[in-house]
């Protein structure tokens, strides 16, 4: 296999690190890829509730890490509306992408991974046979609040890492300390997601940072910007916001992922715009 492995993480809760997870997986699928998403979350799992398969899960990770199930009977088929399907060049047909979850447990206990190595490498183990299953192109790796075991097993094999913030300095500030900690996991490739970016915030009275200010004091080139939408604020409730400036950011997140350069706040009229004011 030579899919690409992506871990989510942020020492600070609450930033979106979950939904920024699923709108990149999502995005892949419909540029036709074939994604993963596994829910390292233990301590508070919710891909499953933000997809509305909760009652459709039957086995978990935390199963697989126990050698309790195999990785086919964890596996759950997430639907994803589809747009117009992509062809990826004249002589290859046309390729209809899938999002696959491996669930978490709820309120799984945190400290198995450095009581017993043997819980990792199974874990590992399972989310690699389901891969494989699959034939997963990504395999994106949503992680909780902190550096706890979810992230220490994800940076055991992830091949880089998107380290989500908001532009609230305690956000700001959890973001460096995160990326440190990854790099002294063995990550490597570690790239910033501004999450619910406020242009309003930064261009009226409530002084909000920048874009660059983000990037400097975080100390971490970027990745992307997901604008502040509605729709997100929605999709945290689990429920179908529709999503418009974000969805189009998360799209060109998901292309610099296959390896295309695409710019900022390309196809998002309004902040490209602004560039120039909100990003100092």
């Amino acid at each position: 296999m030579t899919e690409k492995i992506i871990m989510i993480a942020s020492s600070k809760g609450g930033v979106g690190k979950s939904t920024a997870a699923l709108g990149i997986a999502t995005a892949l699928v419909r540029k036709g890829r074939k994604v993963l998403i596994a829910d390292l979350d233990f301590a508070n799992a919710c891909l499953d509730i933000l997809t509305g398969v909760q009652d459709s899960v039957l086995c978990t990770l935390q199963d697989l890490a126990r050698e309790r199930a195999a990785a086919k009977d964890a596996l759950v088929r997430i639907d994803i509306p589809h747009k117009k399907a992509k062809r990826f060049s004249k002589s290859d047909p046309i390729r209809t992408g899938e999002l696959w979850l491996l669930p978490s447990s709820v309120g799984a206990v945190d400290g198995e991974f450095f009581n017993d190595f043997s819980y990792a490498q199974n874990m590992c183990r399972g989310i690699k046979e389901a891969s494989e299953l699959i034939g997963a192109d990504f395999i994106i790796l949503d992680t909780g609040a902190g550096i706890n075991d979810g992230t220490a097993i994800a940076a055991t094999f992830a091949e880089s890492a998107l380290v989500v913030t908001g532009q609230m300095p305690v956000a700001v500030r959890a973001a460096q300390s995160t990326a440190e900690r990854l790099l002294s996991l063995g990550v490597r490739d570690i790239r910033l997601l501004v999450n619910s970016f406020d242009a309003k915030g930064v261009l009226g009275g409530a002084h909000r940072r920048g874009l660059f200010t983000v990037i400097d004091e975080s100390h971490i080139p970027l990745a992307g910007v997901i604008p502040y939408d509605y729709g997100l604020l929605l999709s945290h409730e689990g429920l179908a916001g529709a999503l418009d400036a974000a969805d189009t950011a998360f799209d060109n997140i998901a292309s610099r992922l296959e390896g295309n350069n695409v710019p900022i706040f390309t196809g998002i009229k309004n902040l490209r715009k602004l560039k120039k004011k909100i990003c100092l």
